[in-house]
């Protein structure tokens, strides 16, 4: 097979080591990132040189860059208008925002008369519009989202802030896969394939000093990790970036192409006449360090191992992105979670920022925090590479938004040797560092091509790759409890000439083996059939994390849900909440076998007056537990006053008729109390199902109503 690839020299590796030390030493970076392509560059031989646009977003700069105002408007007569004619009026093209604009008429009016001009429709919903806007006499960006948001039916205005392509991985001389030490010379690389879970030749090729090489699968453990868990599909990460080639042969299996959208004409992703060499081809590299497809024997192994992925383009082609831009971003990325589409959309993964302490993008702030706290996904972005865009060796303290926002995950650049790169940004809002100088991945310059970059972008795809991978380990996992194991197994990084340990917030190196360890030994209940959509779901979690009822021990990951309790499974849940470890005389009845895993759980409900059996000779071990019989047991437990319950909730429920006389009191008692809630008819009515077995999940629920009422 003859590969093609993109490599910084086409040299022997320790040759090639020894030239990339020289050239540092002398100031200037090989592969050093950019800010973004100049301006009419078509990628290929195009120049790298920083347009003015990049030198204002990136370089230095005396406020933040903007791009004219966001106004949102509201007005009773906006509430009338459908969801439909607006979005209908936005996928249209979106500069005819009339009908809009007409509903809220008298608002845009005293914009005007303040020196503000509506421009566009940006979003119009639920009685609000949000629109495009800009200052018509001299009056700055800031100073006019001031004034607008002083007009009455205003309810917030904002500068729409301009945001840069941090990095952007080089062109260089193509080189040939085997030529450049992937055959004899690759020595211990290739021994590493029997111990890999990928087949993948780069991935073969730990040692930094060999051209291709992904070092940086070793260096961060990713690896070890893939022993842990794989992703293989169940979790999608959205790369809003440049545009991401669907055609790649190390891309394309992993390429949610169907759902791929273009945020700066917010409408699905046209790939007709599209340039993918704009901004130096960067979606395609990050696309590819997230989840270039793993085990498929060409090419790189993405960090995350198969996680699928969702383009979704943010920049112009010339590397210049903004606060509408990621606004549309945000909210397809949200809509495919919330509908269902793509429910495990997990990871966002993002190559840009401003730098400008005064940048204020509650907008964009509030989008990220929706999407982590709401919906469960993380926001990892590049933390930044300083002024190497202007091929100064030197990095940045200042803030960098997003990045620095307090939600999202702000990742550091390292070298292959492990020490921060001297370049890479670093300050308070910085999380985690990962390999970021000369990493390998795919390139659209051809279906089969490959290149090495460096920057904080190249790290930010392995943090996000290793979300995934423990998303995929755990997939009930918040993503509080998934950088809670990120943080703590990150390692100390020792770097005497660049010690940043008392001014950077990174917690450490990436360690992706020991995060994944972490999230499943600190999050026991990642049970296979508990979804966190499920309705059971915060029982089966609370009972778990009290270890009132674990998942079954066989390895096979299951809770055991829609299985019925036994008699035996009930005491023994009892015994664990109450018990105490007390050890109780053994019960008369004879089916209870001492030395059985239920022997405590028996023992002690009998003693306690929980469970007294059928008889004094029969327990019951083996039957199934009615929900009768539950509520018994609870009341029991509970030494409850049954007689003084209002049976008015009781009453209400169909197939009461159905309930055993000697029940009755408990079962209205424990309805009373919210202990049973009845059985969801799907019509609006609720049953009582005295006499059905409880499941699993059910009981559960029970013991959870009983506790959190605190009748336990």
């Amino acid at each position: 097979m003859n590969k093609q690839c993109r490599s910084f020299v086409s040299l022997p590796g320790f040759f090639f080591a020894c030239l990339c030390a020289a050239v540092l030493a002398a100031g200037v970076m090989l592969g050093a990132p950019v800010g973004a392509l100049a301006a009419g560059g078509d990628g290929a031989g195009a120049s790298m040189a920083p347009s003015a646009a990049v030198s204002a977003g990136v370089g230095e700069t005396s406020e933040a860059a903007t791009d004219g105002i966001l106004v949102t408007v509201e007005d009773p007569a906006i509430a009338a208008l459908s969801v439909e004619t607006a979005t209908g009026m936005r996928s249209e093209g979106g500069a005819d925002a009339a009908a809009i604009a007409d509903a809220a008429d008298a608002v845009v009016d005293s914009l005007s008369e303040v020196g503000i001009e509506v421009t566009d429709l940006v979003e119009a919903s639920d009685g609000q519009a949000v629109f495009a806007a800009e200052a018509v006499d001299g009056q700055s960006d800031e100073e006019a989202a001031r004034a607008a948001a002083q007009v009455p039916g205003v309810v917030a205005a904002q500068p729409n802030y301009v945001y840069y392509l941090i990095d952007a991985p080089q062109e260089s001389a193509s080189v040939d896969l085997y030529s450049a030490g992937l055959g004899e010379e690759a020595g211990e690389g290739l021994a590493l394939y029997a111990a890999l879970r990928a087949n993948d030749p780069y991935a073969a090729i730990s040692s930094p000093n060999q051209s291709p090489n992904q070092y940086w699968l070793y260096n961060a453990k990713l690896t070890d990790a893939w022993n842990e868990a794989i992703t293989n599909k169940n979790v999608t990460i959205a790369v809003l970036d440049a545009l991401v080639m669907p055609t790649h042969e190390d891309l394309k299996a992993n390429v949610l192409t169907n759902y791929a959208w273009d945020a700066t004409t917010n409408r699905a992703q046209s790939y007709s006449g599209v340039n993918f060499l704009a901004n130096s081809g960067h979606g395609t590299y990050v696309a590819g360090i997230a989840a270039g497809v793993t085990n498929n024997g060409i090419g790189i192994a993405g960090s995350s191992y198969n996680a699928s992925i969702l383009p979704v383009c943010v920049f112009t082609e010339q590397g210049q992105s903004s606060t509408v831009f990621l606004r549309n971003a945000f909210a397809r990325v949200i809509k495919l979670k919330s509908s269902g589409a793509l429910p495990n959309l997990r990871v966002i993964n993002m190559s840009l920022g401003s730098y400008d302490s005064r940048v204020n993008d509650k907008v964009l702030h509030d989008y990220i925090r929706e999407a982590r706290e709401k919906y469960g996904i993380v926001t990892v972005c590049a933390g930044g590479n300083g002024y190497a865009n202007v091929g100064i060796d030197k990095p940045r303290t200042e803030p960098l938004y997003p990045a620095d926002f307090e939600e999202c995950v702000a990742v550091t650049a390292l070298t292959p040797q492990g020490t921060n790169v001297s370049w890479s940004d670093y300050n308070a809002a910085k999380d985690i560092s990962a390999p970021g100088e000369a990493v390998w991945s795919t390139y659209p310059a051809a279906t089969n091509d490959y290149t090495a970059a460096s920057g904080s972008s190249s790290s930010s795809p392995m943090v996000a790759g290793t979300f995934a991978l423990m998303f995929a380990a755990v997939p009930n996992a918040t993503v509080d409890e998934a950088c809670a194991a990120l943080y703590a197994t990150a390692t100390p990084i020792k770097d005497p000439v660049n010690d940043r340990t008392q001014t950077s917030g990174s917690h450490g190196a990436l360690d992706a083996a020991a995060a994944v360890s972490y999230l499943k030994e600190h999050h026991p209940w990642q049970f296979l059939d508990v979804p966190s959509s499920a309705w059971f779901y915060p029982a089966v979690g609370f009972v778990a994390e009290r270890g009132i009822l674990n998942g079954y021990a066989d390895g096979s990951g299951l809770f055991g849900a829609s299985a019925v309790m036994t008699r035996e499974q009930a005491a023994s849940m009892l015994y664990n909440y109450l018990g105490h470890d007390a050890v109780a005389p053994a019960a008369p009845q004879r089916d209870v076998k001492q030395g059985e895993w239920y022997d405590k759980g028996v023992n002690w409900a009998v003693s306690a007056g929980a469970m007294n059996g059928y008889t004094s000779s029969l327990f019951g071990v083996g039957d199934r537990l009615t929900r009768e019989q539950a509520a018994c047991i609870i009341a029991n437990v509970a030494h409850a006053d049954t007689a003084s319950a209002d049976p008015a909730k009781y009453n209400a429920l169909q197939g009461t008729n159905q309930t055993s006389d000697w029940a009755r009191e408990s079962l209205m008692w424990a309805v009373d109390k919210g202990v049973l809630n009845g059985i969801d008819n799907g019509d609006g009515t609720r049953s009582l199902a005295p006499l059905s077995y409880v499941t699993r999940a059910q009981m559960a629920g029970i013991m959870m109503n009983a506790i959190q009422a605190g009748i336990l």
